[in-house]
């Protein structure tokens, strides 16, 4: 198998950055809170579900906790994880996998805000 080479055109729309190897990889599409770069990183199921995985936003390099089941971060029961943090806080959170990745909506990916601030700066 050959390695991904994001700068090739044909590889551009399918490179996810983060993990290439180890295993099941999971994906999350994200906005970050401090610049509000919209953003989807790629880190493995393993490090999800056991280990500890951080993502750094492109726009402004700070960097995002996604999952600490090592308590190195967060002491919680059980393990910590975005998922978990979100529905606590009562925000939706949308699981996607192989079977239902084209149920993610355009919102999904790019977030209400911008597209309602597209939407009303072509009305202007």
């Amino acid at each position: 198998m050959e390695p991904r080479d994001s700068n090739h055109p044909d590889e551009q729309e399918t490179f996810i950055p983060g993990a290439q190897k180890g295993g099941r990889k999971l994906a999350i599409v994200f906005t970050c809170t401090v610049c509000e770069t919209r953003s989807v990183k790629q880190f493995t199921e393993n490090a999800y579900n056991n280990g500890v995985v951080i993502v750094q936003c492109p726009g402004c390099q700070n960097r995002h906790l996604i999952a600490d089941n090592l308590g190195f971060f967060e002491d919680e029961e059980g393990g910590w994880n975005i998922e978990k943090a979100l529905s606590k806080m009562g925000e939706n959170v949308k699981m996607v996998n192989n079977d239902n990745v084209m149920e993610l909506s355009v919102e999904d990916l790019y977030g209400a805000e911008k597209i309602e601030e597209a939407t009303t700066n072509r009305k202007s």
